[in-house]
Protein backbone atom coordinates (compact mmCIF):
# COMPACT_ATOMS: atom_id res chain seq x y z
CA UNK A 1 0.00 0.00 0.00
CA UNK A 2 1.49 3.86 -0.73
CA UNK A 3 0.06 7.18 -0.46
CA UNK A 4 0.95 10.40 -1.79
CA UNK A 5 0.23 13.73 -1.02
CA UNK A 6 -0.66 17.27 -2.52
CA UNK A 7 2.73 18.81 -0.41
CA UNK A 8 5.08 17.25 2.77
CA UNK A 9 3.64 17.09 6.56
CA UNK A 10 4.03 19.93 8.37
CA UNK A 11 3.46 18.69 12.10
CA UNK A 12 3.89 15.57 14.29
CA UNK A 13 -0.26 14.94 14.30
CA UNK A 14 -2.94 15.38 11.85
CA UNK A 15 -6.85 15.91 12.19
CA UNK A 16 -8.01 13.45 9.55
CA UNK A 17 -10.75 12.57 7.55
CA UNK A 18 -10.88 9.36 5.05
CA UNK A 19 -13.17 9.11 2.36
CA UNK A 20 -14.57 8.69 -1.72
CA UNK A 21 -15.00 10.62 -4.00
CA UNK A 22 -18.87 11.37 -2.70
CA UNK A 23 -18.00 12.66 0.41
CA UNK A 24 -15.26 14.49 -0.60
CA UNK A 25 -17.01 17.69 -0.31
CA UNK A 26 -18.63 16.97 3.07
CA UNK A 27 -15.20 16.15 4.38
CA UNK A 28 -13.39 19.35 3.06
CA UNK A 29 -16.45 21.54 4.64
CA UNK A 30 -15.48 19.52 8.43
CA UNK A 31 -11.73 20.27 7.88
CA UNK A 32 -12.24 24.25 7.27
CA UNK A 33 -14.64 24.15 10.30
CA UNK A 34 -11.37 22.36 12.41
CA UNK A 35 -8.52 25.16 10.08
CA UNK A 36 -11.12 27.91 11.45
CA UNK A 37 -11.50 27.23 15.13
CA UNK A 38 -8.00 26.48 15.84
CA UNK A 39 -5.80 28.75 13.95
CA UNK A 40 -2.63 28.32 15.99
CA UNK A 41 -2.61 24.40 15.96
CA UNK A 42 0.32 22.57 15.41
CA UNK A 43 -1.39 19.33 13.66
CA UNK A 44 -2.02 18.68 10.04
CA UNK A 45 -5.74 18.95 8.71
CA UNK A 46 -5.44 15.77 6.36
CA UNK A 47 -8.32 14.46 3.60
CA UNK A 48 -6.95 11.03 2.87
CA UNK A 49 -8.88 9.50 -0.46
CA UNK A 50 -8.44 7.57 -3.73
CA UNK A 51 -10.04 10.18 -5.75
CA UNK A 52 -8.24 13.39 -4.68
CA UNK A 53 -7.75 14.03 -8.53
CA UNK A 54 -11.55 15.21 -8.42
CA UNK A 55 -11.00 17.81 -5.96
CA UNK A 56 -11.89 21.22 -7.80
CA UNK A 57 -7.70 23.02 -8.85
CA UNK A 58 -8.55 25.96 -7.08
CA UNK A 59 -9.03 23.91 -3.73
CA UNK A 60 -6.12 21.95 -3.54
CA UNK A 61 -3.57 25.07 -1.87
CA UNK A 62 -5.15 25.70 1.17
CA UNK A 63 -5.64 24.47 5.30
CA UNK A 64 -5.97 20.83 3.82
CA UNK A 65 -3.15 18.62 2.74
CA UNK A 66 -4.78 16.05 0.09
CA UNK A 67 -3.01 12.65 1.03
CA UNK A 68 -4.13 9.96 -2.28
CA UNK A 69 -4.91 6.33 -1.09
CA UNK A 70 -3.68 2.97 -2.29
CA UNK A 71 -7.17 0.91 -1.22
CA UNK A 72 -5.92 -2.31 -2.96
CA UNK A 73 -5.97 -3.86 0.73
CA UNK A 74 -9.89 -3.70 1.40
CA UNK A 75 -11.88 -6.75 1.03
CA UNK A 76 -14.31 -7.33 -1.12
CA UNK A 77 -17.49 -7.40 0.16
CA UNK A 78 -20.89 -5.95 0.21
CA UNK A 79 -21.60 -3.69 2.52
CA UNK A 80 -24.44 -4.82 4.42
CA UNK A 81 -25.98 -1.01 4.77
CA UNK A 82 -26.63 -0.50 0.68
CA UNK A 83 -26.42 3.20 1.15
CA UNK A 84 -23.38 3.12 2.58
CA UNK A 85 -20.02 2.23 0.56
CA UNK A 86 -16.33 0.60 1.73
CA UNK A 87 -15.04 3.76 1.40
CA UNK A 88 -16.11 3.67 5.10
CA UNK A 89 -12.82 0.71 5.69
CA UNK A 90 -10.23 3.69 4.36
CA UNK A 91 -10.20 4.85 8.12
CA UNK A 92 -8.04 1.45 9.12
CA UNK A 93 -5.41 1.83 6.59
CA UNK A 94 -4.33 5.31 7.83
CA UNK A 95 -1.99 4.18 10.69
CA UNK A 96 -0.05 2.14 8.61
CA UNK A 97 0.27 4.40 5.32
CA UNK A 98 1.06 7.66 7.43
CA UNK A 99 3.06 5.97 10.29
CA UNK A 100 6.10 7.94 8.88
CA UNK A 101 4.63 10.86 8.75
CA UNK A 102 2.25 11.27 11.78
CA UNK A 103 2.76 9.88 15.52
CA UNK A 104 -1.05 10.10 16.23
CA UNK A 105 -3.83 11.10 14.17
CA UNK A 106 -7.85 11.95 15.15
CA UNK A 107 -9.67 10.25 12.45
CA UNK A 108 -13.46 11.63 11.71
CA UNK A 109 -16.41 11.20 9.89
CA UNK A 110 -17.54 13.57 7.28
CA UNK A 111 -20.78 14.14 9.15
CA UNK A 112 -18.81 15.43 12.06
CA UNK A 113 -18.64 19.14 13.27
CA UNK A 114 -16.36 21.10 15.38
CA UNK A 115 -18.17 22.98 18.01
CA UNK A 116 -15.57 24.49 19.93
CA UNK A 117 -11.55 24.57 19.89
CA UNK A 118 -9.73 21.65 21.39
CA UNK A 119 -8.05 19.14 19.53
CA UNK A 120 -4.32 20.97 19.98
CA UNK A 121 -5.18 20.10 23.82
CA UNK A 122 -6.13 16.65 22.84
CA UNK A 123 -2.88 15.89 21.31
CA UNK A 124 -0.91 17.93 23.93
CA UNK A 125 -2.58 15.72 26.87
CA UNK A 126 -2.23 12.24 25.22
CA UNK A 127 0.32 10.04 27.32
CA UNK A 128 1.34 5.84 26.74
CA UNK A 129 1.20 3.68 24.48
CA UNK A 130 -2.19 2.37 23.71
CA UNK A 131 -2.72 2.17 20.30
CA UNK A 132 -6.21 3.35 19.83
CA UNK A 133 -9.02 5.26 21.34
CA UNK A 134 -12.75 5.57 20.97
CA UNK A 135 -15.96 6.45 22.71
CA UNK A 136 -18.41 3.79 23.73
CA UNK A 137 -21.65 3.38 21.64
CA UNK A 138 -24.52 5.47 23.08
CA UNK A 139 -26.85 2.82 21.46
CA UNK A 140 -25.31 0.23 23.37
CA UNK A 141 -25.09 1.72 26.74
CA UNK A 142 -28.47 0.24 28.50
CA UNK A 143 -28.12 3.06 30.86
CA UNK A 144 -28.45 5.80 28.38
CA UNK A 145 -31.09 4.14 25.90
CA UNK A 146 -34.26 5.55 26.54
CA UNK A 147 -38.08 3.45 26.24
CA UNK A 148 -36.07 0.63 24.22
CA UNK A 149 -38.02 -2.22 23.55
CA UNK A 150 -37.29 -5.73 24.46
CA UNK A 151 -36.06 -6.47 20.64
CA UNK A 152 -33.74 -3.81 21.21
CA UNK A 153 -32.35 -4.32 24.34
CA UNK A 154 -31.08 -7.63 23.16
CA UNK A 155 -29.77 -6.85 19.86
CA UNK A 156 -27.68 -4.55 22.09
CA UNK A 157 -27.03 -7.61 24.04
CA UNK A 158 -26.20 -9.85 21.25
CA UNK A 159 -23.68 -7.07 19.62
CA UNK A 160 -21.74 -7.14 22.71
CA UNK A 161 -21.56 -10.40 22.88
CA UNK A 162 -20.06 -11.48 19.39
CA UNK A 163 -18.09 -8.08 19.29
CA UNK A 164 -17.54 -6.48 22.85
CA UNK A 165 -14.31 -8.63 22.81
CA UNK A 166 -13.70 -9.55 26.53
CA UNK A 167 -14.76 -6.56 28.56
CA UNK A 168 -17.73 -5.83 27.21
CA UNK A 169 -17.60 -2.78 25.25
CA UNK A 170 -18.87 -1.85 21.55
CA UNK A 171 -17.15 1.42 20.27
CA UNK A 172 -18.01 3.79 17.99
CA UNK A 173 -15.61 4.05 15.11
CA UNK A 174 -16.50 7.63 13.69
CA UNK A 175 -14.32 9.28 15.57
CA UNK A 176 -11.65 7.77 16.72
CA UNK A 177 -7.51 8.36 18.02
CA UNK A 178 -5.11 6.26 16.57
CA UNK A 179 -1.29 6.52 17.49
CA UNK A 180 0.50 5.04 14.57
CA UNK A 181 3.65 3.49 16.28
CA UNK A 182 1.75 0.95 18.71
CA UNK A 183 -1.72 0.97 16.03
CA UNK A 184 0.42 -0.63 13.54
CA UNK A 185 2.37 -2.74 15.94
CA UNK A 186 -1.23 -4.37 17.42
CA UNK A 187 -1.77 -4.92 13.16
CA UNK A 188 -5.27 -3.45 14.17
CA UNK A 189 -5.68 -1.94 10.38
CA UNK A 190 -4.95 -5.69 8.82
CA UNK A 191 -7.06 -7.10 11.75
CA UNK A 192 -10.23 -5.26 11.03
CA UNK A 193 -9.89 -5.91 7.21
CA UNK A 194 -9.35 -9.50 7.75
CA UNK A 195 -12.25 -9.50 10.33
CA UNK A 196 -14.73 -8.39 7.90
CA UNK A 197 -13.50 -11.00 5.44
CA UNK A 198 -13.35 -13.77 7.29
CA UNK A 199 -16.55 -13.33 9.53
CA UNK A 200 -18.85 -10.98 7.08
CA UNK A 201 -21.58 -13.33 8.85
CA UNK A 202 -21.57 -10.91 12.14
CA UNK A 203 -21.10 -8.04 9.90
CA UNK A 204 -24.77 -8.65 8.37
CA UNK A 205 -25.97 -10.44 11.50
CA UNK A 206 -25.76 -6.80 13.13
CA UNK A 207 -25.98 -4.37 9.58
CA UNK A 208 -23.07 -3.17 10.40
CA UNK A 209 -19.62 -2.57 8.85
CA UNK A 210 -16.23 -1.66 9.34
CA UNK A 211 -17.54 -0.96 13.05
CA UNK A 212 -18.18 -3.75 13.44
CA UNK A 213 -15.09 -5.39 12.32
CA UNK A 214 -12.91 -3.08 14.55
CA UNK A 215 -14.84 -4.00 17.27
CA UNK A 216 -14.62 -7.84 16.33
CA UNK A 217 -10.80 -7.11 15.59
CA UNK A 218 -9.89 -4.80 18.48
CA UNK A 219 -12.41 -4.08 21.12
CA UNK A 220 -9.66 -5.28 23.71
CA UNK A 221 -6.93 -3.05 22.42
CA UNK A 222 -9.38 -0.19 22.45
CA UNK A 223 -9.27 2.47 25.52
CA UNK A 224 -11.77 4.81 25.97
CA UNK A 225 -12.50 8.38 24.24
CA UNK A 226 -14.44 10.83 26.05
CA UNK A 227 -17.79 10.91 25.02
CA UNK A 228 -17.91 14.28 24.56
CA UNK A 229 -15.57 13.91 21.31
CA UNK A 230 -18.15 12.07 19.69
CA UNK A 231 -21.84 13.68 20.52
CA UNK A 232 -23.08 10.91 18.30
CA UNK A 233 -26.97 10.12 19.13
CA UNK A 234 -30.05 12.23 18.13
CA UNK A 235 -31.61 12.38 20.87
CA UNK A 236 -28.04 13.50 23.07
CA UNK A 237 -27.77 16.26 20.34
CA UNK A 238 -30.79 18.34 21.75
CA UNK A 239 -29.81 21.65 22.60
CA UNK A 240 -30.09 21.00 27.08
CA UNK A 241 -28.10 18.30 26.84
CA UNK A 242 -25.20 20.02 24.29
CA UNK A 243 -25.67 22.95 26.35
CA UNK A 244 -24.86 20.61 29.39
CA UNK A 245 -21.90 18.20 28.24
CA UNK A 246 -20.63 21.29 25.55
CA UNK A 247 -18.90 18.38 23.38
CA UNK A 248 -16.11 19.50 21.22
CA UNK A 249 -17.71 17.01 18.09
CA UNK A 250 -21.12 16.75 16.98
CA UNK A 251 -21.31 13.20 14.88
CA UNK A 252 -25.08 13.80 12.99
CA UNK A 253 -24.68 9.73 12.55
CA UNK A 254 -28.17 8.92 11.08
CA UNK A 255 -30.20 10.39 8.20
CA UNK A 256 -30.29 13.71 9.31
CA UNK A 257 -27.13 15.28 7.92
CA UNK A 258 -25.88 18.83 8.40
CA UNK A 259 -25.33 19.30 4.33
CA UNK A 260 -29.21 18.64 4.11
CA UNK A 261 -32.41 20.25 5.22
CA UNK A 262 -33.75 18.18 8.16
CA UNK A 263 -35.94 18.48 11.33
CA UNK A 264 -32.95 18.27 13.52
CA UNK A 265 -32.56 21.57 15.18
CA UNK A 266 -29.19 21.18 15.89
CA UNK A 267 -28.30 20.05 12.31
CA UNK A 268 -30.39 23.17 11.41
CA UNK A 269 -27.88 25.66 13.41
CA UNK A 270 -25.15 24.73 11.49
CA UNK A 271 -26.93 24.38 8.04
CA UNK A 272 -25.64 27.52 6.94
CA UNK A 273 -22.10 26.89 7.29
CA UNK A 274 -21.84 24.10 5.56
CA UNK A 275 -24.26 25.59 2.81
CA UNK A 276 -22.14 28.35 2.38
CA UNK A 277 -18.72 25.91 1.88
CA UNK A 278 -20.17 23.91 -0.52
CA UNK A 279 -21.08 26.32 -2.70
CA UNK A 280 -17.19 27.59 -2.25
CA UNK A 281 -17.04 23.49 -3.58
CA UNK A 282 -19.62 23.49 -6.30
CA UNK A 283 -21.42 26.85 -7.31
CA UNK A 284 -24.03 24.77 -8.81
CA UNK A 285 -24.80 23.49 -5.19
CA UNK A 286 -28.47 23.52 -4.29
CA UNK A 287 -29.19 22.60 -0.55
CA UNK A 288 -31.31 19.38 -0.48
CA UNK A 289 -34.23 18.06 1.45
CA UNK A 290 -33.53 15.08 3.75
CA UNK A 291 -35.78 12.01 3.10
CA UNK A 292 -39.59 12.24 4.68
CA UNK A 293 -38.40 15.77 6.39
CA UNK A 294 -40.55 18.66 6.27
CA UNK A 295 -39.23 20.28 3.12
CA UNK A 296 -39.16 17.07 1.78
CA UNK A 297 -43.18 16.69 2.39
CA UNK A 298 -43.72 20.30 1.11
CA UNK A 299 -41.65 18.73 -2.13
CA UNK A 300 -43.57 15.81 -2.28
CA UNK A 301 -47.53 16.32 -1.07
CA UNK A 302 -48.74 13.31 -0.04
CA UNK A 303 -52.68 14.46 -1.17
CA UNK A 304 -52.12 16.71 -3.60
CA UNK A 305 -54.94 18.92 -2.38
CA UNK A 306 -53.75 21.68 -1.13
CA UNK A 307 -55.78 22.09 1.78
CA UNK A 308 -55.37 18.44 3.06
CA UNK A 309 -51.62 18.77 2.81
CA UNK A 310 -51.34 22.18 4.45
CA UNK A 311 -53.41 20.98 7.02
CA UNK A 312 -51.01 17.86 7.46
CA UNK A 313 -47.83 20.20 7.53
CA UNK A 314 -49.26 22.18 10.20
CA UNK A 315 -50.20 19.53 12.33
CA UNK A 316 -46.22 18.10 11.67
CA UNK A 317 -45.05 21.36 12.37
CA UNK A 318 -46.87 21.46 15.73
CA UNK A 319 -45.89 17.74 16.98
CA UNK A 320 -42.06 18.14 16.02
CA UNK A 321 -42.47 21.63 18.14
CA UNK A 322 -44.10 20.09 20.89
CA UNK A 323 -40.87 17.15 20.51
CA UNK A 324 -37.95 19.58 20.75
CA UNK A 325 -39.55 21.72 23.35
CA UNK A 326 -39.85 18.62 25.56
CA UNK A 327 -37.10 18.11 28.36
CA UNK A 328 -34.59 15.22 27.64
CA UNK A 329 -36.54 12.05 27.67
CA UNK A 330 -33.50 9.88 29.60
CA UNK A 331 -33.94 11.74 32.36
CA UNK A 332 -32.16 12.31 35.56
CA UNK A 333 -30.40 8.75 35.68
CA UNK A 334 -29.53 8.73 32.19
CA UNK A 335 -27.57 12.11 32.53
CA UNK A 336 -25.75 10.89 35.43
CA UNK A 337 -24.80 8.02 33.64
CA UNK A 338 -23.76 10.05 30.64
CA UNK A 339 -21.72 12.11 32.93
CA UNK A 340 -19.86 8.90 34.57
CA UNK A 341 -18.82 8.08 30.99
CA UNK A 342 -17.30 11.68 30.67
CA UNK A 343 -15.74 11.46 34.13
CA UNK A 344 -14.32 7.62 33.22
CA UNK A 345 -12.86 8.24 29.69
CA UNK A 346 -8.93 7.23 29.79
CA UNK A 347 -8.45 9.89 26.88
CA UNK A 348 -9.64 13.18 27.32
Amino acid sequence: MIATASRPAEHPDAAIFACDSGHLPFAWVAALQIARLEPGRRFDVVIASPDCDQVPPHLVEGPVRWVTLDTSAIPQITHPNARITLGTFYRHLLPELLQHDYARLLYMDTDTWLRRPGIQGLFDRIEGDWPLAAALTFLHQPELRTRASRKNREQSRQVIRDLGGTKGRFFQSGVMVMQTGPHVAAEIGPRTLEFAATRFDLLKKHKLGDQAAMNGAAADLTVTLDPRWNWHLARWRQGDLVARFDPFILHFAGAEKPWLISDDPTATEVNAAWFADLARWDPDFRPQAAPHSQAWRAQNPRFGVPLLDALRSRLRSARLAWKHSRPPRMGPKGIAAMQRLVDAAEIR
